[in-house]
Formats: C-alpha cells, structure tokens, sequence
C-alpha cells in the first residue's frame, strides 16, 4: 500500500525551523493571559494545570495550523483531507466551551474561547 506520508528518510534530513516571531507573540499573550485567568479563578492548583493544559493545547494548535497552510500551498498535498484539521479543531473547542462553562471551569472555558476564534485572529496575524 503507498504511504501517504513525505518519505520519512528526507523528514530527517530537514532541519526543524524556529517558530516564527508571530508564533512566539502569539504564544505569549496566550500563556499571559491563561495566566491571569487562573489567578483571577482563585490560584488554584486545578487552575493552573487546566491553564497548562490548555496552553499545551494552544501550541499543538498553532502547529496543525501551520501544517494545514503548508499543505494548502503544494500543488499536490501529502495529506488528502487536511482541510479537515480546522473544522475539527474548532468544532472540538465548541464542545468545550459548553462542557467548561456548565462545569463552571472558567480558565478552561476562555481557552477554549481563544481558540475557537484562533483560526480567524491567525489570519489577520498573518496579513499584517
């Protein structure tokens, strides 16, 4: 069966790029604002590990995004379906939303709030 997947012998050989300077603020402001978040929710220890969480969560985000914008500027994408990374990620975190705030897990819910709109705050990131 054919690999869907760049041959792994060529990954290796490519040297890991740093992320970019949009990606390092982006991440800023975001661990920052989790930050705040837990404190405000009472400084918990639930509250920081959710705030973890959720900023790990942030990061794997801006990773399948970069990946999916890659793979929509190649003539002949290595993943098929790509396109479908975004709706799943945003749909996911609508699901976490309504989960978070009838839990009343505050640090969790404004996360999720972030990155559900992240995708359209990315892009106007990107244009300036």
């Amino acid at each position: 069966m054919p690999s869907r997947v760049a041959n792994t012998s060529s990954v290796r050989a490519m040297a890991l790029p740093m992320p970019s300077s949009c990606d390092l603020i982006e991440a800023a402001v975001i661990g920052l604002s989790l930050s705040m978040i837990a404190i405000v929710s009472g400084n918990k220890l639930t509250d920081w590990l959710g705030s973890a969480a959720v900023f790990i969560t942030f990061l794997h985000g801006q990773l399948s995004f970069a990946m999916q914008e890659s793979q929509g500027k190649m003539a002949q994408p290595t993943v098929e379906n790509y396109h479908w990374s975004g709706r799943l990620f945003v749909t996911k975190e609508i699901l976490w939303i309504a989960t978070f705030a009838l839990a009343g897990c505050w640090p969790l819910c404004a996360g999720s709030v972030l990155f559900a709109t992240y995708p359209h705050w990315r892009a106007l990131l990107r244009r300036s």
